[in-house]
């Protein structure tokens, strides 16, 4: 199955962050972020045998380490990343992750990252998954820090399954500050609110919406006149099996889960009442049919819109992302955050 193209609605919208410009040098050793991008040189070609142990492995030659003062801002974000295998048999299904994960000081040792992940489906054809990864990186505290691309690969069965991971993949950082180069001078990030254990969010026949509002955001630069939105999030179409892990799965078959996924905002005044428009306003809209052979998959939108154009001047925004089953199963919205890998993360960011 091919992702359709998202529905136009307020602004320019996007399938994938807006990084044209935003391109930099390769980064091989340690240096301050400046006002340029920097980037990883390309990957070479890499493979690990599927198993059922699915523990990620760094990829080789993917470390982009950065000198950053506290509070300091980068925009990460990932091209080419593309996992592939050769497997030719509808069982097991193997799948395939991609991390971008960060280290240093005021982070856990295990780190603090990004994912997404998809079973690769070789029944249809589908062999290989090309996700994108983006998201806002803000230093805990003043050092160097190292963010790196990982990956895993499982299947469910005894044995081993080949997956590759095409050369090329690279990780880009680009400074979010008034003196950037590109002109991407300020912005913030988020994540879901993390579930530890308990049960995960979800939508289905008898519950079909769910809303993530992920608060306000103060514009902080005037001389910029546009925002990107960007909002990903991880989810699993219910099939057989999955009741013992996901309760709301008990019982559901193999005809996956059409969704829509949206980005809705509300621009406000500085007191939080209404500017512009008296009820939010959708600005990215997309449905997607996510079938059970790729069980686990990466919702992903981006929204470009003009300060004043499209957000009517105003100083401040709410932003939330709704999702809404259509048909077919239940559909679980990840939130837990096992190493303090976010499933579903958002950011903003002005620029002109």
């Amino acid at each position: 199955m091919r992702v359709g193209r998202p529905r136009r609605a307020l602004g320019t919208i996007v399938a994938s962050a807006v990084v044209t410009a935003l391109l930099g040098v390769n980064a091989p050793s340690a240096q301050a972020i400046g006002n340029d991008p920097i980037s990883t040189p390309p990957t070479a070609e890499f493979h690990i045998d599927a198993t059922t142990n699915s523990n990620p492995v760094n990829l080789p030659g993917s470390d982009l380490t950065m000198n950053l003062v506290q509070g300091e801002g980068v925009w990460l974000y990932t091209r080419n990343l593309v996992a592939r295998t050769e497997w030719p048999n509808q069982d097991p299904d193997p799948g395939a992750t991609f991390i971008v994960q960060c280290y240093g000081p005021g982070i856990a040792s295990t780190g603090t990252g990004w994912y997404a992940a998809r079973n690769l489906d070789p029944p249809h054809n589908e062999f290989t998954f090309r996700p994108q990864i983006r998201a806002m990186f803000r230093a805990p505290s003043t050092g160097t820090y190292t963010c790196r691309l990982r990956v895993a690969a499982y299947q469910p069965r005894s044995g081993t399954i080949r997956v590759w991971f095409d050369a090329g993949a690279t990780l880009h950082a680009t400074p979010v500050k008034p003196t950037s180069s590109v002109g991407v001078t300020a912005g913030y990030g988020w994540t879901v609110p993390d579930s530890g254990t308990g049960p995960q969010p979800y939508i289905s026949p008898a519950s079909p919406f769910r809303r993530h509002n992920y608060g306000n955001y103060t514009f902080q630069d005037s001389g910029s006149s546009k925002v990107t939105i960007a909002m990903d999030q991880n989810v699993t179409t219910c099939t057989y099996g999955d009741g013992p892990r996901y309760p709301v799965c008990v019982g559901a078959d193999a005809d996956g889960t059409r969704v829509k996924f949206d980005i809705v905002v509300q621009p406000q005044h500085l007191d939080g009442s209404a500017c512009g428009v008296s009820s939010p306003i959708r600005v990215f809209e997309y449905q997607i049919h996510v079938i059970a052979p790729y069980h686990h998959y990466p919702l992903s939108a981006t929204a470009v819109l003009d300060k004043n154009e499209h957000l009517f001047g105003c100083p401040r925004v709410n932003i939330a992302m709704d999702l809404t089953w259509l048909s077919g199963e239940p559909m679980v919205i990840h939130t837990q955050r096992a190493h303090d890998q976010r499933p579903g993360w958002g950011g903003i960011y002005e620029h002109g």
